[in-house]
């Protein structure tokens, strides 16, 4: 296991503890696992290192910022997946990001099953977009808060893609 990839699980693991456990993905694990990934990538790979990782933060947050100022996701987040990019670069930050939104997907769908939700959020989702079909459909605000920790589905999504890119196993796909 290389150094990068050890930083990587650290981060992982404790992004997942503190966001299960407490709701929260800290800035005093995220800021720094930013630092050590640019200079470990500066360090490994010297200016193309240094050039992955940039580009793997910028990918990871970018459109992510994007979608916390629109209140889509938290800041938390974002500084994760922002992380996780300038550790292993570009573009292994695509891959990450696709397997844990795919993840959080399939945490969300189970959590409404095991909460008996899932057809009272069905027919939530299709009221919302007949509303947008039908001009003057009035929606009911949804009150409730269910979500899922992003730190979880990021260390199974991100664990999932360090196995296919960095150890080629792609488990029958």
């Amino acid at each position: 296991m290389t150094l990068i990839n050890l930083v990587l699980i650290i981060l992982l693991v404790a992004s997942a503890l503190s966001d299960t456990l407490q709701g929260k993905i800290y800035n005093k694990v995220t800021y720094p696992a930013v630092v050590v990934g640019v200079l470990l990538n500066l360090f490994y790979g010297g200016g193309v290192g240094v050039k992955s990782s940039l580009l793997g933060l910028g990918v990871g947050f970018t459109p992510f910022f994007i979608l916390c100022l629109m209140g889509l996701m938290h800041g938390g987040d974002v500084k994760l997946l922002s992380a996780i990019g300038a550790i292993k670069g570009y573009p292994f930050i695509l891959h990450a990001i696709f397997l844990s939104f795919l993840v959080a997907g399939f945490l969300a769908l189970a959590k409404m099953i095991w909460k008996e939700q899932f057809i009272v959020t069905m027919r939530r989702i299709f009221a919302t977009v007949l509303s947008i079909v039908v001009p003057g459909r009035v929606v009911e605000e949804y009150q409730g808060e269910e979500t899922v920790p992003f730190g979880l589905a990021a260390f199974l999504g991100t664990l999932w893609a360090l196995g296919m890119v960095d150890f080629n196993l792609t488990f029958g796909f």
